[in-house]
C-alpha cells in the first residue's frame, strides 16, 4: 500500500471542513472524517492496482458520464 501525504494547507482545510460540518449538526464532522478516511484508503488501494486509462478515451469525458 502506498503512503498518502497531506500538506499542512490541506490539513487546515480538512479541519475547517470538520468544524463546519460539526457546527451544522453534532456528529456530522465525524461522518465527514470517516468519509475522508474511506476515500484515502480507496486511493491507496487503487494506486496499488495501477489501473491504466483507456488511451482511446479522454479522461475529462469520463467526468461527465
Amino acid at each position: 500500500m502506498i503512503q498518502v501525504r497531506i500538506s499542512d494547507d490541506a490539513l487546515n482545510d480538512l479541519i475547517l471542513g470538520f468544524r463546519f460540518y460539526e457546527a451544522q449538526e453534532t456528529g456530522l464532522g465525524e461522518y465527514f472524517l470517516s468519509q475522508l478516511r474511506t476515500d484515502i484508503d480507496g486511493l491507496k488501494i487503487s494506486e496499488c492496482q495501477k489501473v491504466r486509462p483507456d488511451p482511446n478515451t479522454n479522461p475529462l469525458d469520463r467526468s461527465f458520464q
